[in-house]
C-alpha cells in the first residue's frame, strides 16, 4: 500500500515538473535623458519587440515618481510574433526640475508567465541643453536594447528537465524494488508449500 502511494506521489511530481518555457522580451531606448524647456511637450517612443512565436499582450505603466510629467499614450496593445512597435510616450514639463523614473513594459502571452522590462527616463526640465547634446534636446540611447533574462529561463528549463529525469529514475527503482519484493514473497510461499 505504501509503495502505491509513493508511486502515485512520484508520478504526480513527474507530471507537474514538465519544462517551463517563458517568453522573451526586448526593448530599445532602454534609457532616455531629456532636456525639455519648461512648458514644452515632447513625444518620444520606446521600441518594443516581440521575439516569440506567439502573440504577446503589452502593457506600459509609468512609475509614480515621473507620472506628473510622463504619460504612456500607447499603454496597451498586442504584438504579433516577430512584430515590433514604437510605443509612444508624452513628456510634458510644466515646471523646472529634475525627474527620474521608469516606464515599465510588461509582456504577457495567453499562456504562461509574463516578463517585465523597463526604460529609464531622466528629465532635466529647464536646465538647458548640454554642450555635447544634439539639437533635439535629448540624449536617447536607442541602441541599448535590453532583453529578458534568457539565461535564467534556460536555467529553469534545465533544472526542470534534470528533476524530471531524476524522478523518473527514482520511480523505476521503486517499481523494480516492488517487483523484487513480490518475487521473494512468492518464492517464500512456494518453499513453504513444498515443506508442508
Amino acid at each position: 500500500m505504501k509503495l502505491k502511494i509513493i508511486t502515485l506521489v512520484l508520478a504526480l511530481i513527474l507530471v507537474s515538473s514538465a519544462p517551463v518555457f517563458g517568453i522573451t522580451a526586448a526593448l530599445g531606448n532602454a534609457r532616455m535623458v531629456l532636456y525639455p524647456e519648461v512648458g514644452t511637450t515632447l513625444y518620444k517612443t520606446i521600441l518594443v519587440k516581440n521575439m516569440n512565436d506567439v502573440s504577446v499582450n503589452i502593457t506600459l505603466t509609468v512609475d509614480e515618481e515621473i507620472r506628473e510629467v510622463v504619460e504612456a499614450i500607447d499603454n496597451e496593445f498586442i504584438l504579433l510574433p516577430g512584430e515590433e512597435r514604437n510605443a509612444q510616450i508624452k513628456i510634458n514639463a510644466r515646471k523646472a526640475g529634475d525627474y527620474s523614473g521608469k516606464v515599465r513594459v510588461f509582456f504577457k502571452a495567453d499562456k504562461g508567465a509574463g516578463v517585465g522590462l523597463a526604460s529609464e527616463i531622466i528629465i532635466r526640465a529647464g536646465s538647458g541643453v548640454p554642450n555635447n547634446s544634439q539639437n533635439d534636446s535629448s540624449d536617447i540611447t536607442g541602441d541599448n536594447i535590453i532583453t529578458s533574462d534568457d539565461e535564467k529561463s534556460s536555467n529553469i528549463t534545465i533544472f526542470a528537465i534534470i528533476s524530471t529525469i531524476v524522478l523518473f529514475v527514482l520511480l523505476l527503482v521503486l517499481i523494480t524494488l516492488k517487483k523484487n519484493k513480490e518475487g521473494k514473497i512468492n518464492r517464500l510461499k512456494e518453499l513453504k508449500e513444498v515443506d508442508e
